[in-house]
């Protein structure tokens, strides 16, 4: 169960886009849906990280649909990803939020 942490900012960051498209004819609630989704994110960076300092390697290895390093997918968490994921949170929030604002003001 601890590997499969290392996809939660992925799947955040997926459902998120799902739900803002399905919502695209009301406005106000996908505005309200990317900002919920981005703070989900966040979310999910922080487990994430909380997750890589408590492992005793300092990574994370989850191989996608179990198959080895040559025929499958990898998704390695280490203390440099997770510093990234998290700067791309903090970032990406904080554009959502001036982005909406902006756009609230002109309209």
């Amino acid at each position: 169960m601890t590997e499969q942490v290392v996809v939660a900012p992925l799947l955040a960051a997926l459902v998120t886009a799902i739900v803002t498209l399905l919502l695209r004819s009301y406005p106000r609630l996908q505005r309200g849906a990317s900002v919920l989704g981005s703070g989900a994110y966040g979310v999910g960076v922080l487990v994430l990280a909380s997750w890589v300092a408590a492992d005793p390697d300092g990574r994370l290895v989850y191989q996608v649909s179990d198959w080895t390093a040559p025929f499958g997918i990898s998704l390695v968490a280490d203390p440099l990803s997770v510093l990234m994921l998290g700067l791309t949170a903090v970032v990406s929030l904080a554009a959502l939020v001036y982005s909406l604002w902006f756009v609230d003001r002109e309209s």
